[in-house]
């Protein structure tokens, strides 16, 4: 399985493209894994959460570079996602990243507005295991 990058892999990722660490943004979206595990994306790992970062960081860092920062964390932990495998033959929300219990066949080709039960968000896109 797939490791998932930890703070220094996301750390030097930023450094490299912004010349800043931005550890402490890390460890604050990483932060709810010491008691959640791999669970702990459900928290600080969506875009509901981005305004509080700016909050947060934005007096250290300006909000352009928390907000790039943030992003880039949320991309590189996708990317990881993806490549795990899923034995769930369920379609998985791209935002919460909880399983759709819509069947496979009844689902669309096309964009459609589906809403996901769990964080009400449209989905347009489903992310098929």
């Amino acid at each position: 399985m797939p490791k998932c990058p930890d703070n220094k892999e996301h750390s030097e990722h930023s450094l490299k493209r912004y010349k800043i660490k931005g550890e402490d943004i890390h460890a604050w979206m990483d932060e709810p894994s010491r008691i959640a595990g791999q669970s702990h994306r459900n928290y600080r790992h969506d875009l509901k959460s981005l305004p509080m970062a700016i909050r947060i960081f934005g007096e250290k860092y300006g909000a352009e570079v928390v907000e790039n920062i943030f992003l880039d964390h949320l991309k590189a932990d996708s990317e990881e996602d993806r490549k795990l495998e899923n034995k769930s033959t369920k379609p998985v929300c791209v935002n919460c990243r909880i399983a759709i219990d819509i069947p496979l066949r009844d689902i669309p080709s096309e964009r459609e507005d589906i809403v996901c039960y769990d964080c009400k968000v449209k989905l347009g896109i489903l992310k098929h295991p």
